[in-house]
C-alpha cells in the first residue's frame, strides 16, 4: 500500500492480538479482494480511529507486502499522499511517479512507478484510504484498476457505515444484538437499582461472573458469529437455572454476569453449583458441539450487604473469577477481602469414569476396532453432526461410539438412517473426530446410509469380529 505514503510511521508497543470481530472478518475479506483484483504486491488499508473525526492521523489496519519498518502504527495526514487523498476525498491514479515530482512519495520503496490510492467515504467524510502499488506483471495501473479499487472502497464504506450505525444503536440500547442478552449498560443500571433496594430493605446482593473457556477456540476457527451463538446458548442455559427476577447480561465477549437480588453467599454458591452442573457440552446444539471441543465453565461469586456499592461487588467478583481461571477451579466465592476456593463438582471427571457412573461401556479408540461394513453405514456429515462413529453391527444392532451416549435425538436419528437398533458406548470426542477423519471418506458425503445390500446380508449372516466386539462391550462395563 502506499504505506504511510511518505510518513515516518509511529511505532506502537506490542499488544496481544484481539479475537476477530465480524467487522474484522469483513475487512479481511474485502482487503484480500483488493490485492487479487488489482494484482498488487503491496496493499494497505488505513482507517481513522473510532470516534476520531477530528484526528489528524490514520491507523494502519491491514497490509500485505510491506516490511515491518514501512507500515506500522499511525500515519499523519499532513504532507503525505495518504493525507492528500483523505482531505481531497477523490481517488488518485499515478501511472508514472516521475511525472509528478511534487508528490510526497518514496519511489525507492517500490518496484514500479505506479500506484492507486482511493478514499473510503462514510457519511461524506474520509473514514480511511485504500492503497495499492507494484503490480505483479510490472505494468502501471490502469483506469480499469482504479474502477476496481473504487468498487472495493465503496464496499468497505458500506461495511464501516453499518458498523457505525450499530455502535450508535448500541450506545442507546440495552440488548446485545448477537447474543440477545442484556448488555453491560443495562447491567450497570440494574446494579445501581438493586443496590438501592438492598440498602432500603437491608438484604444481600450477589453477583456471579461466568467465563466460557471454549469461546476463544470457537472464535479462532469458526468465526466471531459462531462464538456469539455459543454465548447466546450459554446464556439460555443460565436463564433456565436462575429466577425470573435475576438479571443475566453479557459482561464481556466471553463472560456473562448474573445479578442475584436478595441472595446470601450460601445461596449464591448453590446457584453457581447448579449452573456448573447444568452447563453440559452435550446440551449445546449439534453444530456447536462440533466447533467447541469442550465447554469449560469458571465462576467467580461475590455477595455483599446493602452498604457495599456495586463497584466493590463487581471488583470482588472479578477477582474471584481470576482466581478460578488461574487455579483451574470451577467456582471461587469471594468472602470479605479474600476468596475461598471451591472446585467444580465436574472437575476431574474423565470420559471413562463418567461412562461407569451412567452405566454404559467405554471405548477408548473406535478407529482401532471399527469394521469396514459398519463404517459404511454413516456419512461424515451425520457422524460429525451427532459426534458419533459406527463401530460394528450384529443381528440388526449397531454399536455406536458417542461423545454423549445419552443423546436420545442422535440415537433416534442414526437408528432411522441405518434401520438398526443402536447400542451406544461412550468415547472421547477427540477419538471420534480422529476416526471420522481417518476412516470416513469425503466422497461418501452424498450417501444417506451408505449400505450395500449384499454387504449387509453377508455381515448379518457372518458377524465375525462385529459380534465378538458387541458381546465384549456388553459383558465388560469397564471396556
Amino acid at each position: 500500500m502506499i504505506d504511510a505514503l511518505a510518513a515516518a510511521p509511529t511505532m506502537v508497543p506490542n499488544v496481544p492480538t484481539p479475537l476477530p470481530t465480524p467487522l474484522d472478518e469483513a475487512l479481511d475479506a474485502l482487503f484480500a479482494l483488493t490485492a487479487r483484483t488489482l494484482q498488487a504486491r503491496r496493499c494497505s488499508l488505513y482507517l481513522r480511529p473510532t470516534g476520531g473525526a477530528g484526528d489528524t492521523s490514520l491507523l494502519l489496519c491491514k497490509r500485505t507486502g510491506l516490511t515491518s519498518e514501512e507500515g506500522v502504527g499511525a500515519a499523519p495526514t499532513e504532507a503525505t499522499i495518504l493525507g492528500l487523498v483523505a482531505r481531497a476525498r477523490v481517488p488518485l491514479l499515478v501511472q508514472d511517479i516521475a511525472a509528478y515530482p511534487a508528490l510526497p512519495t518514496h519511489p525507492e520503496r517500490y518496484a514500479t512507478a505506479s500506484f492507486v490510492s482511493v478514499p473510503i467515504l462514510v457519511e461524506n467524510e474520509a473514514a480511511g484510504v485504500l492503497n495499492a502499488a507494484d503490480r505483479h506483471d510490472g505494468q502501471p495501473f490502469s483506469e480499469n484498476d482504479l474502477q476496481g479499487a473504487e468498487l472495493v472502497a465503496r464496499a468497505l464504506a458500506t461495511v464501516l457505515h453499518g458498523d457505525l450505525l450499530v455502535r450508535r444503536a448500541l450506545d442507546e440500547g440495552e440488548i446485545d444484538p448477537v447474543t440477545s442478552l442484556y448488555n453491560r449498560r443495562h447491567l450497570q443500571h440494574r446494579m445501581r437499582q438493586e443496590r438501592e433496594r438492598a440498602r432500603r430493605s437491608d438484604t444481600p446482593l450477589a453477583l456471579l461472573l461466568l467465563a466460557v473457556g471454549g469461546y476463544e477456540e470457537v472464535a479462532a476457527h469458526a468465526g466471531a458469529q459462531t462464538a456469539g451463538v455459543l454465548m447466546r446458548c450459554v446464556g439460555e442455559l443460565v436463564g433456565r437455572v436462575v429466577r425470573q427476577s435475576d438479571i443475566v447480561a453479557l459482561y464481556e465477549s466471553d463472560r456473562i454476569a448474573i445479578l442475584l437480588p436478595d441472595t446470601a453467599p450460601d445461596a449464591a454458591w448453590q446457584v453457581a453449583r447448579t449452573i456448573v452442573r447444568e452447563m453440559l457440552h452435550e446440551k449445546l446444539p449439534a453444530h456447536l458441539r462440533y466447533d467447541c471441543e469442550r465447554l469449560d465453565i469458571s465462576l467467580g461469586v461475590a455477595s455483599s450487604l446493602a452498604l457495599a456499592d456495586e463497584a466493590s461487588l463487581e471488583r470482588r467478583a472479578e477477582e474471584a473469577l481470576r482466581m478460578a481461571l488461574a487455579r483451574g477451579d470451577g467456582i471461587v466465592v469471594a468472602e470479605g477481602a479474600g476468596a475461598t476456593r471451591h472446585t467444580s463438582p465436574r472437575a476431574g471427571r474423565d470420559m471413562a469414569s463418567l461412562a461407569r457412573e451412567i452405566g454404559v461401556p467405554y471405548l477408548a479408540d473406535p478407529a482401532a476396532v471399527a469394521t469396514a461394513a459398519a463404517v459404511r453405514l454413516l456419512s461424515p456429515q451425520v457422524a460429525r453432526s451427532y459426534l458419533c462413529f459406527p463401530v460394528a453391527f450384529e443381528g440388526g444392532t449397531l454399536t455406536l461410539a458417542m461423545v454423549n451416549p445419552l443423546d436420545a435425538a442422535a440415537i433416534h436419528a442414526v437408528s432411522q438412517l441405518t434401520g438398526m437398533a443402536v447400542y451406544p458406548v461412550a468415547c472421547p470426542r477427540a477419538q471420534i473426530l480422529r476416526a471420522i477423519a481417518r476412516l470416513l471418506p469425503v466422497d461418501s458425503r452424498d450417501r444417506r446410509d451408505g449400505r450395500d445390500d449384499h454387504d449387509d446380508h453377508d455381515d448379518h449372516e457372518n458377524p465375525g469380529a462385529d459380534g465378538v466386539l458387541l458381546h465384549a462391550l456388553r459383558d465388560d462395563p469397564d471396556a
